[in-house]
């Protein structure tokens, strides 16, 4: 069984499988913390903590925050961030319309684009 506090006590609530890995958790100890449910898969390949999960949970900010977290684990590259309505959540700001369910907005710097991306809630 995997200790959930060792898990917790990492410096990562979400991120890849290399993330993880870099974290700290060895191969064995990942499968693990899945089998366990200490952590739990977000979309392919990006993977937060079930403290976190059940924190997100209850706090729709979070709950965003999450899923931007996802959303940006997943990209290749680096360069790009919350914008729009998805900034706007993640720091408690009301909007006038509610937002999109399951979407998250990017700004990629790279591209100098703005990316709607649609990304699964946990």
């Amino acid at each position: 069984m995997t200790d959930s506090n060792h898990i917790d006590s990492l410096s990562i609530n979400i991120g890849s499988v290399q993330s993880w890995r870099k974290a700290g958790l060895t191969v064995s100890r990942f499968r693990e913390a899945v089998q366990d449910g200490d952590l739990v898969r977000i979309r392919r390949g990006v993977y937060a903590s079930r403290g976190f999960v059940d924190k997100a949970e209850n706090q729709p900010a979070l709950g965003h925050a999450l899923r931007v977290g996802a959303a940006l684990c997943g990209r290749s590259e680096r360069d790009a961030v919350a914008s729009h309505q998805s900034a706007a959540l993640i720091h408690d700001i009301s909007l006038l319309k509610a937002p999109l369910q399951d979407v998250v907005w990017l700004t990629d710097f790279g591209a100098n684009a703005i990316v709607r991306f649609c990304a699964r809630s946990p």
